[in-house]
């Protein structure tokens, strides 16, 4: 199983991960590319700063409830055959064209 796959589990199962967790438990030293990679999959993560004891900052991790981010729709013009302007008329520009 990859690293991004084993975090994705651990953070579906309602737990939350930071780097020491991810070293501890998976041996994974950059959490922070994996998560990259688990929000670049379309998955929705919550991070939050936290300040130790020690007054170290950490950020933890969580997958929010909602998986799947909506994708906008391609612009027509983006579309094969799409045109941005779908109702002008060449003679509608001709006087432009002289």
């Amino acid at each position: 199983m990859s690293q991004k796959n084993k975090i994705l589990e651990h953070l579906r199962k309602d737990n939350s991960i930071t780097t020491a967790s991810a070293v501890d438990l998976f041996k994974i030293y950059r959490l922070s590319e994996r998560i990259r990679e688990i929000e670049k999959d379309g998955h929705v993560i919550l991070k939050e700063t936290e300040t130790t004891s020690g007054g170290a900052r950490i950020v933890r991790y969580w997958l929010c409830g909602i998986e799947e981010v909506p994708r906008p729709k391609r612009p027509r013009a983006a579309q094969p055959g799409g045109d941005l302007f779908p109702n002008r008329t060449n003679e509608q520009y001709s006087e432009y064209d002289s």
